[in-house]
């Protein structure tokens, strides 16, 4: 789940996987992979994604529901 509300997020932004990636400092591969369940976001990765506004600091489980 986490990775299909990562992904409409990202979408709703205008934003590539790589152009994301970039923002939180991994590469595009990352983003696909864990859009595609493959993989969880690391503690940073995850960080930097509250920084950007893709999920609430607040609301940390947002992309988890």
């Amino acid at each position: 789940m986490y990775g299909i509300k990562l992904r409409q997020l990202r979408r709703q932004l205008g934003l590539t996987q790589r152009q994301l990636g970039t923002l939180c400092g991994v590469g595009g591969t990352t983003i696909s992979m864990i859009e595609h369940g493959k993989r969880l976001p690391g503690r940073e990765t995850l960080r930097r994604l509250q920084v950007l506004s893709l999920i609430h600091i607040s609301e940390p489980t947002r992309l988890l529901s």
